[in-house]
């Protein structure tokens, strides 16, 4: 299209601060021009006949894509493109190939982006192809303001998801099953491994050390678990600790300890919580620990219960001898600490008192006071949004690749995300409160679904039948195959949900 003088015009326009506004085919042309290649930001690959498709805008800050909504269908000529942008653009928009045929991309599948680009500003939308599309408002809107970006008259920021922009620091590479990490203050880093080591890693000086060192039972999912840091730690020290001990009974301990220098003192170790388990069969420990805005402390813990014997559906095999295999002995029992959620508000003396608006009673008449959300099978990593004091999760749930009309829904792993306390189903209910059936393990015979308005556990394994509160459904669930509820979620890619920080854009509400 520009001919040699002409390109290097435009690259010395761009140099000298310039912008770029490309509009569809503007990414099929000048393929022999690697200036322009980086500018562009992709190569055009092919294209589908013209179709209504879903775009996913994924910046809802940037000037151009601010005002469309979050899923937004309209039709067109979609791109596919020689390579993926993104790492060398700021991803703005998406297509969703599930919404269309013909998209080769998979599930990131880039359709408008923008970056700076040797000095200059360059801003790029695969939309435009058909006549109708410049009559639409949103897309105008759309053009205008990506436009003005280009022109440097609207501010945006096009460096979040360019790989350029982020530096990859290996702390310590020499770790044995490391699992949790805090960041103190002063920028030092500890962290713990499975096997029973808290290391103390210190950016000024490079070194990792070892903090302390746990003898811990490492059978089954058991070991170190968890770590948090005091809300006072920087005038306290207080670093606690989730952990199996080797030896007695088996158990988990929550654990507080003082960090002074850079040793946790084992001598200063205070057991706040002791959560009785069993060592017999695996699974499901979990272990994460987390603070909200008011103090109090949030530990997660697994459901303590051979999955492999139920088929992939709900364990809960009632036979003599086999609690193990039963979840409605822990998740399913207000009297055990397993497969909860828990909450309590730690003292400086040692001992911990139990906040308002937990699960069931402080005074203990009914169910365990520390627990805050039950049915849970393997709260793996939970997290606190510090803006609000939610709570999230993620429950990492079974492998049952179909539904059965004798035995219940397929598996499905959850997030969910609560202010208040409740009951998330498990082993009754799973995802959008599906239920489950009451199999009986002893004669292979199915009875009715269960009742997730009004779950009831009369398993053998407990004292006596209790009717549990209403279970919650999942505020996402996916299972191993396609998610016709949440279609953004990657078909095939596995399973194992996990809770993480909470990110907000400045300027954006809580």
């Amino acid at each position: 299209v520009l001919d040699a003088a002409q390109q290097a015009a435009m690259e010395r326009f761009i140099r000298a601060g310039g912008g770029f506004a490309g509009i569809h085919a503007a990414a099929d042309t000048e393929y022999d021009w690697p200036f322009y290649g980086g500018l562009v930001g992709a190569y055009f690959a092919s294209h589908p006949q013209i179709q209504t498709a879903t775009v996913k805008v994924v910046d809802r800050v940037h000037p151009s894509t601010a005002m469309l909504p979050a899923r937004w269908v309209r039709t067109d000529e979609w791109y596919n493109f020689q390579t993926n942008p993104r790492g060398d653009v700021h991803v703005l928009a998406v297509l969703d190939e599930t919404t269309y045929s013909g998209g080769t991309m998979g599930h990131d599948h880039p359709i408008a982006w923008c970056h700076g680009y040797e000095g200059g500003r360059a801003w790029y939308t695969a939309g435009g192809h058909t006549e109708a599309a410049y009559s639409e408002p949103l897309f105008r809107e759309h053009l205008l303001h990506g436009i003005e970006y280009a022109a440097g008259v609207a501010e945006g920021n096009c460096g979040a998801t360019l790989g350029a922009n982020f530096d990859k620091t290996v702390l310590e590479d020499e770790v044995d099953d490391p699992l949790d990490l805090v960041v103190l203050a002063d920028g030092r880093v500890l962290f713990i491994e499975k096997g029973g080591r808290v290391r103390l890693h210190d950016p000024a000086t490079g070194l990792t050390t070892t903090a302390l060192t746990l003898s811990v039972y490492e059978g089954q999912e058991d070991g170190l678990l968890g770590i948090a840091l005091d809300p006072g730690f920087d005038t306290n020290g207080w670093v606690y600790l989730f952990y199996s001990p080797a030896g007695g009974s088996p158990r988990q301990h929550l654990s507080r300890f003082t960090l002074t220098g850079g040793v946790l003192d084992p001598a200063s170790e205070v057991v706040l919580l002791e959560v009785p388990t069993q060592r017999d069969e695996c699974c499901h420990s979990a272990g994460s620990l987390a603070f909200d805005p008011d103090g109090n402390l949030y530990i997660a813990t697994g459901d303590d219960t051979n999955p492999f014997e139920s088929d992939g559906y709900a364990p809960i095999d009632g036979r003599p001898g086999r609690a193990a295999w039963d979840a409605r002995r822990t998740s399913g029992n207000p009297d055990d600490l397993r497969g909860k959620i828990l909450r309590i508000h730690p003292e400086p003396d040692g001992t911990y008192t139990i906040p308002e608006g937990n699960l069931f009673p402080a005074d203990g008449t009914v169910g365990r006071p520390e627990v805050y959300v039950m049915g849970v099978r393997n709260p793996f990593r939970i997290a606190i949004d510090p803006a609000t004091g939610r709570l999230y999760w993620g429950d990492v749930g079974p492998d049952a690749a179909a539904p059965s009309t004798t035995r219940g829904p397929e598996g499905f792993d959850e997030w969910n995300r609560t202010d208040t306390a409740g009951n998330f189903g498990w082993p009754f209910c799973i995802a959008d409160n599906r239920p489950y059936v009451a199999y009986d393990f002893a004669t292979g015979l199915s009875g009715g679904a269960f009742d997730c308005d009004a779950p009831l556990n009369d398993s053998p394994h407990l004292a006596a039948p209790v009717t549990l509160p209403p279970g919650q459904p999942a505020w996402i669930w996916y299972p191993y195959g396609p998610s016709p509820e949440f279609p953004a979620i990657p078909n095939g890619t596995g399973r194992t949900a996990l809770a993480g920080p909470v990110y907000r854009h400045p300027g954006t509400e809580a």
